[in-house]
């Protein structure tokens, strides 16, 4: 089966300048494809590749396009393929220890986001770490020391003093709590003894089973 060159080779340029980048896997299906049909049928392959592409979900809209994914890769590389996505790019510098020099540490809008032709794609760039030395923390001297304990000693003895008095404080209501109880108890305790005196006195019966009616001591009982 003969090859048509011509068709071959217009592909690559057809689809090498697609408004949506074409996988690499696509071109070489296409091209073949287009080089296989002669003519202009075969030249018809790639144009129709990439309206679909354009018009289509997959790539973009007809008056916008898919941002690609340029994470990861080098300025100039991010930059080589949105001008090929027809989109421009700003570069925000930054430090990063996790990303190389010059690399892009991330993008906006995200990967797969659809923008209008020409478009533009913040890239934060890292700039490696940061340079210079570190900043030491200032030695500690004897006052430093010094200055510290008199501090905690002034607390400390201010937190005791709280406690103190929040103690002395408690105990005397304790204090005046138990006071009380026992003014209580002795009260109640005289009550219970005049109680137990009254129950403990008991008249005996005269004859005929009749109370005399004069206590012992007190006077002449009933004679017989």
């Amino acid at each position: 089966m003969p090859i048509d060159v011509l068709n071959l080779v217009a592909s690559e340029v057809i689809l090498g300048n697609a408004p949506t980048p074409v996988d690499p896997a696509t071109k070489a299906r296409v091209s073949i494809a287009a080089a296989l049909v002669p003519g202009p049928i075969g030249l018809a392959l790639p144009i129709i590749t990439v309206q679909r592409r354009g018009s289509g979900s997959g790539g973009g809209t007809s008056t916008g396009v898919a941002v690609p994914n340029v994470t990861g890769l080098s300025q100039d590389a991010a930059k080589s393929v949105l001008q090929r996505s027809q989109l421009a790019f700003t570069p925000v510098p930054a430090f990063s220890t996790e990303v190389a020099n010059d690399y892009v540490v991330r993008q906006t809008p995200d990967a797969g986001q659809i923008l209008p032709l020409g478009g533009t794609v913040r890239l934060v760039i890292s700039a490696g770490p940061p340079q210079g030395p570190q900043q030491e923390p200032p030695p500690v001297t004897k006052a430093d020391l010094d200055a510290t304990k008199v501090e905690l000693e002034n607390r400390l003895s201010t937190g005791l003093e709280g406690v103190k008095t929040e103690l002395g404080s408690q105990i005397s209501t304790v204090s005046t709590n138990l006071e009380a109880a026992k003014n209580e108890l002795d009260q109640r305790i005289t009550e219970l003894g005049t109680k137990i005196d009254n129950l403990a006195y008991r008249p005996p019966s005269g004859p005929g089973g009749r109370t005399p009616t004069t206590p012992p001591g007190g006077g002449s009982g009933a004679k017989d």
